[in-house]
């Protein structure tokens, strides 16, 4: 029996890096539904999701240029 498929994000910021990184999940039998270079983008995706279990893949500093006020 096929196993259902793992839901990803990748939040990577640069287009290089998130195309491995995209392309590692795949091969390794994640579903990557949304590819989002950039915080905003990611933001609107999430606001649009139906109750649905996703991994979100980031680099560490994907968020850096967010600051507190």
């Amino acid at each position: 029996m096929d196993s259902p498929h793992r839901l990803a994000i990748t939040a990577i910021g640069e287009v290089e890096g998130e195309s491995f990184i995209a392309a590692s999940l795949a091969r390794q039998g994640w579903q990557v539904i949304y590819r989002a270079l950039s915080e905003n983008e990611l933001l609107i995706f999430l606001d649009s999701l139906n109750n649905e279990e996703v991994t979100l893949f980031s680099t560490s500093n994907f968020f850096a240029s967010r600051t507190s006020t």
